[in-house]
């Protein structure tokens, strides 16, 4: 996949396989079809909370999305990496919709007072 959008992946107490690898890319790739024109940049942090800990909530995912000069930030824990790799794309798709609406509604501001 040619990608528009990079992604760099940080591990904090945790190994990255490359089958995890392959589902950051497959599932925050999906979000370059939101920012198919700028450059962007993911950068995600994949760690566990606890060392000693099996149970509940112990893995965190944090995404920093870089999108010219904003910067949309999601973060999620979970009890599997994959889920909350799966929270953060939701909450980064939520902050994404929300800043092409604003930029949107200026855009539509600045025009009425031209007129």
């Amino acid at each position: 996949m040619l990608f528009n959008m990079r992604i760099i992946i940080e591990d904090a107490g945790l190994e990255v396989t490359p089958a995890l690898k392959a589902y950051i890319y497959e599932k925050l790739g999906a979000l370059e079809k939101f920012e198919k024109n700028r450059e962007a940049e993911i950068f995600l942090e994949v760690s566990r909370t606890t060392k000693h800990h099996h149970k509940g909530m112990v893995f965190r995912a944090e995404a920093n999305l870089k999108i010219g000069g904003t910067m949309l930030r999601a973060e999620a824990n979970g009890e599997d990496i994959r889920t909350a790799i799966d929270e953060v794309k939701d909450e980064l798709k939520r902050e994404i919709s929300h800043f092409k609406g604003k930029a949107a509604a200026m855009a539509r501001r600045s025009g009425r007072r031209v007129k």
